[in-house]
């Protein structure tokens, strides 16, 4: 690995035709990724998580998950 994200790697090779298309460039380069897992509903439609790569937890709110998709989530299967 090289220690650089994809998306830095496509910016230095890149060059935007428009400023619609550098602003773009712009925003991916400071979006930040993460794989997380949903720990519990606080409120309605608010969402305690944890980011799986550095253990942080944070609040999310996400309008089209309920509370009651947590009960169908699988557990942990240990094989």
């Amino acid at each position: 690995m090289s220690g650089t994200r994809p998306i830095d790697r496509m910016a230095r090779q890149f060059k935007a035709k428009t400023f619609d298309e550098a602003a773009a460039l712009e925003a991916l380069k400071k979006a930040r990724f993460t794989l997380f897992r949903i720990l519990s509903a606080t409120q309605s439609h608010v969402f305690e998580a944890e980011d799986l790569a550095t253990g942080e937890k944070f609040l999310f709110l996400e309008q089209s998950l309920q509370a009651s998709a947590l009960a169908a989530r699988r557990t942990d299967v240990t094989a």
